[in-house]
C-alpha cells in the first residue's frame, strides 16, 4: 500500500502542473441591432465539418431560417475550435438544427463560447419582429450578492431564462420546416 502511495506521489510531483481554462470578457452597452452588425444569427443545419491543419473546425451550414438577413438554403462556412473545455470551443452537430450566432471577423464566421450572445429571447424577438432592445453591460448588472440588479436597465438579463422557451418554440418551427422540405422533394 505504501509503495502505491509513494509511486502516486512521485508521479504527481514529477509531472508539470498545467491548468487550461476558457476565459471571456463580455462588454455590451449597445442595442441588439448594433450587435448584429458584427454577428450573424440564424437557424441552420451543419451538413459537414472538417478539421483543419491548425486544429480548427470548418462546418458547412445550410441556412434554414435567416430572418430576411440570410437566404434560406444558403450554405455558410462557420469556423470553431473543438470543444475541449479549455479553448472556448463549441461544437456544431452535423445534421441537427441549431440556433447559430457567429461573430463575423475578417470575412470569417466564428462560433465560440466567448461570442457573448445576448439573451436568445430578445435576439429572436428582434429578428422576427424588429423590436430592438438595449443590452446593458452584464458586469454592471450584478449586485454584491451575485444576483442581477432589480432595475429596469438590467431586466433583459433577469429574463434570460425565457430563452429556453423562445428557442424551443423556434426549434419546433425549424423541425416543421425540415419536414415540409423533405416531403416537398420529388422521389
Amino acid at each position: 500500500m505504501l509503495k502505491h502511495i509513494l509511486i502516486g506521489a512521485f508521479a504527481t510531483l514529477s509531472m508539470p502542473m498545467m491548468a487550461e481554462a476558457c476565459s471571456c470578457y463580455c462588454d455590451f452597452e449597445h442595442k441588439i441591432s448594433e450587435y448584429l452588425q458584427t454577428h450573424k444569427a440564424f437557424w441552420g443545419v451543419p451538413k459537414q465539418s472538417q478539421l483543419t491543419s491548425d486544429y480548427n473546425v470548418i462546418s458547412q451550414v445550410e441556412v434554414l431560417e435567416g430572418y430576411k438577413r440570410l437566404k434560406s438554403g444558403e450554405i455558410i462556412a462557420i469556423e470553431s475550435q473543438p470543444e475541449d473545455g479549455a479553448s472556448c470551443g463549441t461544437q456544431l452537430y452535423t445534421g441537427v438544427p441549431q440556433f447559430i450566432v457567429a461573430s463575423t471577423t475578417n470575412n470569417k464566421n466564428i462560433v465560440s463560447t466567448c461570442n457573448c450572445e445576448p439573451p436568445s429571447a430578445y435576439l429572436i424577438e428582434y429578428l422576427k419582429e424588429g423590436k430592438d432592445s438595449y443590452l446593458p453591460s452584464l458586469q454592471n448588472c450584478w449586485d454584491d450578492k451575485g444576483e442581477i440588479k432589480p432595475t429596469k436597465k438590467c431586466e433583459i438579463w433577469r429574463k434570460a431564462p425565457e430563452d429556453n422557451i423562445a428557442e424551443f418554440s423556434e426549434l419546433m418551427r425549424m423541425y416543421k420546416l425540415l419536414r415540409e422540405k423533405q416531403t416537398a422533394k420529388p422521389k
